[in-house]
């Protein structure tokens, strides 16, 4: 006899490949969020100060950001609960969105390679800009992707196995005792049959 296969479906590279930079990026980037949230709460920026909701929307997306990184992995065999971690990297992406916009308008862009602490100004440049605020946004959308591509290939695996298990479940054989008594009926009788039901 011989062993019977797994239903198991070896991951394609893209996924792997999400999923491998969905978690290195959020493992980096979180370490520059909370060193950014420390900087923002002890900020003497007057735009900083005067925006009370930044430091709880900032908050509130790494929280988003980070479950919806550690859900899309446990939950990355279950159709239905993908749309968590989707809904949630979606929602903190757009929270990350909103607090790196306000970053971006309260502190004034320094050109590279500019020390800022020697100008007595607080600021950023582009590329650190990018790399400690707007990096979130970019782990928020990678893992609403990948919570996605996994709900869509359990979805169709789903509708897959359906519509096989749909076809095996009629038999239209030769064989099948109702379609014998269908042909019966509607076969034409020969001459010689209907001379015999008269007699």
């Amino acid at each position: 006899m011989g062993k019977k296969k797994k239903n198991y479906e070896k991951p394609s590279k893209v996924k792997r490949f999400f999923d491998i930079a969905m978690c290195v990026m959020l493992v980096i980037i979180l370490t520059f969020q909370v060193l950014g949230l420390i900087g923002a709460s002890t900020s003497e920026v007057i735009a900083i100060k005067e925006s009370k909701g930044l430091i709880p929307t900032w908050i509130g997306a790494i929280y988003l950001i980070g479950m919806s990184v550690l859900l899309c992995r446990l939950w990355k065999r279950k159709e239905k609960l993908s749309l968590i971690p989707l809904a949630l990297g979606a929602v903190g992406a757009a929270m990350a969105l909103v607090v790196a916009l306000t970053l971006r308008a309260a502190l004034p862009l320094q050109a590279a390679g500019t020390n800022v602490s020697l100008g007595g100004i607080q600021g950023l440049n582009e590329w650190r800009l990018f790399w400690r605020h707007y990096s979130l946004v970019v782990v928020g959308a990678v893992a609403a992707i990948v919570s996605f591509i996994h709900y869509k290939g359990l979805r169709d695996a789903r509708v897959r196995k359906e519509n096989e298990a749909y076809q095996e479940a009629f038999n239209f054989d030769k064989d099948n005792p109702l379609l014998e008594k269908d042909d019966k009926k509607d076969k034409k009788k020969s001459k010689k049959e209907r001379k015999a039901e008269k007699e």
